[in-house]
């Protein structure tokens, strides 16, 4: 690959309409690249992480680089001479991957804005069930403690019976 080339994601569906051709003497924006020399793909365990939400857009555009692309290494493509039409068409290419690198952190986004969110519901979900436990068991405190003070009153109200009683006895005898 030369130093123009940039490996695709690979995962990353491709888009498939017509554009202009691509220009060798275009540079690819560094985060497009690969360090992998050409017809060496990269590792399994040195693939990107797929994003969760891919547009449309997104696939077509990064199926077009990746056919730019291929022209451009197998030399199909003649760099010509720089025109008003060639220089717009640099433009667009320029255009078109730093939307496809925009795409790219903006599904990134979503899928951590998502993935956060998904935490904070089970937070809240056991923090409110953990509440509710508390609360249950505060009641059955507050309630054992009633019973208690109501058993320590009749226990009282039965020793001044006995006493009574005993009294009472005594006098009879």
């Amino acid at each position: 690959m030369g130093p123009n080339m940039r490996s695709q994601h690979p995962g990353l569906p491709q888009p498939n309409h017509s554009q202009p051709p691509f220009h060798s003497h275009v540079k690819a924006p560094g985060s497009l690249g690969s360090s992998f020399p050409h017809g060496q793909p990269p590792l399994p365990s040195q693939l990107p992480p797929q994003p969760l939400y891919q547009c449309t857009e997104n696939k077509e555009l990064q199926e077009r680089i990746k056919a730019l692309e291929q022209q451009l290494s197998s030399g199909t493509i003649v760099k010509e001479s720089s025109s008003p039409q060639q220089d717009a068409l640099d433009e667009y290419t320029e255009e078109l991957k730093k939307k496809v690198q925009y795409q790219e952190i903006e599904n990134e986004k979503l899928k951590l804005e998502h993935a956060s969110k998904q935490r904070e519901a089970a937070l809240e979900a056991a923090l409110a069930e953990k509440e509710f436990a508390e609360e249950e068991c505060r009641k059955k405190v507050d309630e054992a403690k009633k019973r208690e003070a109501s058993l320590e009153n009749d226990l009282e109200n039965m020793w001044v019976l006995v006493a009574k009683l005993k009294k009472e006895g005594g006098s009879y005898s």
